[in-house]
């Protein structure tokens, strides 16, 4: 879990001045199990605080897709690739106040979160502050993690669908590590040398140079790294 917040802190200082990302990092952890990061800067006069649940549509159970969603989870597990964020709506439409309950006594408690604050903000003040807001919470019980093993895939699977459309769209997407895996932090960089703008090698190769797409675009989310092209039309001579 400890790499998973390093992940976040490291998303939220990317879009502070650079000064900022050598500032320390403090933890706290409260009687009922919460965790609090925070970082202290004061290149502003204005402060971010996020809290995290670590849950989401992989611990939903069969049949009751969608919980996540319904909750606002500030942030979602690896999803299983046969669901939806939102959930199936043939669930949704099954889903009764109890489940919806139930489901956030057991995955919504101070033990199973955590808070990260970054800002102009005193470490020692801020955190009395937390404390008397969250310390009285009871932590929950311990949750049971949910672990979904997908069949390895073979070989490469191409879906053509035809629309009425004015352009073709071509999407590529390919089965790649998620945070916090070691390779993430490669694949992020290499989302941004691949698509990071129109001097890009894609979009200089593919736009600028063959003439052969409108746009194209690369995009690594943590769980997959995706290929977007759009296509010109092209007229065939009678």
């Amino acid at each position: 879990m400890m790499k998973e917040i390093i992940v976040i802190l490291t998303l939220l200082l990317l879009t502070l001045p650079v000064g900022i990302c050598a500032s320390e990092v403090k933890e706290y952890r409260l009687e009922n199990g919460l965790k609090v990061l925070i970082v202290e800067t004061h290149k502003a006069p204005v402060a971010t605080l996020q809290v995290w649940y670590r849950t989401g549509s992989r611990d939903e159970p069969n049949g009751k897709s969608g919980l996540s969603h319904l909750l606002e989870a500030a942030a979602y597990k690896v999803h299983p690739y046969q669901r939806p964020v939102i959930g199936w709506m043939s669930d949704l439409k099954s889903i009764e106040r109890d489940d919806l309950y139930n489901y956030y006594k057991a995955h919504y408690s101070p033990s199973n979160a955590v808070i990260v604050i970054v800002g102009d903000v005193k470490p020692d003040q801020i955190i009395e502050h937390i404390k008397s807001s969250f310390d009285n919470i009871p932590p929950g019980t311990l949750k049971k993690n949910i672990n979904f093993l997908e069949p390895e895939q073979q070989g490469e699977r191409r879906v053509l669908l035809k629309r009425e459309a004015e352009l073709p769209y071509l999407l590529v997407a390919y089965h790649t590590p998620s945070f916090p895996h070691e390779d993430s932090y490669a694949l992020n960089v290499l989302n941004l040398i691949l698509s990071g703008g129109k001097s890009s090698r894609l979009y200089t190769s593919l736009v600028y140079e063959k003439k052969i797409a409108l746009t194209v675009e690369a995009d690594y989310d943590g769980l997959k790294l995706y290929l977007h092209l759009h296509r010109p039309k092209i007229h065939e001579s009678p």
